[in-house]
């Protein structure tokens, strides 16, 4: 069965070449309430806490804010309706899970990580793995990519690129963009997949979204529902 969504890798030149800046970015889902809100809370509680923040406004509701420390920069946070998005240090994850959990009730699953960094796997013998994620250094936006390449000995046989946006519902979820694997090696697609939807699940998401499908029975087959031209699996949480 054939994986591939799109051959069409010269679409995302500059989305592979990401930076692994040892930050980390964050994904909070608010859903009962506005994001713009609980930004607006964070940011008294850091304030509370020694922290500075420069804010922006559109209208008195909070659209970012970067926050300080010692005049360092540690972050910044945007609200996107229910979500918050954001591009912080460790240092600032930790006191922010913190404050979420202990101050507004949030759970591991409504709070997602992605870190920005490389990393491999070997997942059979000379079935190498290397998983890659960040920002695109050509990008004004906050929103992070992960690139997913598999290799056979030195020969890359496989790959994929995630998006942790999806443009057709407006969620902020782990999304593919394309996936493809070399005629020889198709069985391995279905590698490619597991390894990603591991990686997601430790890292507190519950959803993964791949678009612009053209194997329905592929997608079928390894757990994923079909709606019109893309397909969507629920993890474990």
């Amino acid at each position: 069965m054939d994986p591939k969504l799109s051959p069409d890798w010269n679409k995302y030149p500059s989305y592979v070449d990401l930076q692994t800046n040892s930050r980390i970015s964050i994904i909070i889902s608010v859903r009962s309430l506005y994001s713009d809100s609980v930004l607006n809370s964070l940011v008294r509680f850091l304030e509370d806490e020694g922290y500075q923040s420069k804010s922006k406004l559109v209208n008195g509701v909070v659209l970012s804010a970067s926050i300080y420390k010692d005049n360092n920069m540690l972050g910044t946070i945007e609200s996107h309706y229910v979500w918050l998005v954001g591009e912080i240090s460790f240092l600032l994850y930790q006191h922010l899970l913190k404050l979420l959990k202990t101050d507004f009730g949030y759970h591991e699953n409504t709070i997602s990580v992605i870190y920005h960094k490389e990393m491999e796997t070997v997942i059979e013998k000379s079935i190498l793995i290397r998983f890659r994620s960040g920002i695109p250094k050509s990008s004004n936006s906050l929103v992070p990519y992960s690139a997913c390449h598999l290799y056979y000995d030195d020969t890359l046989i496989g790959k994929a690129l995630l998006e942790y946006y999806n443009p057709d519902t407006g969620e902020y979820e782990p999304t593919i963009l394309l996936i493809e694997v070399s005629q020889e090696w198709q069985s391995y697609g279905v590698k490619i997949l597991e390894f990603i939807e591991n990686i997601l699940q430790e890292n507190g998401f519950t959803k993964l979204w791949a678009l612009n499908i053209q194997n329905e029975l592929f997608w079928k087959g390894v757990g994923y529902d079909i709606n019109e031209n893309h397909a969507i699996k629920y993890l474990k949480s």
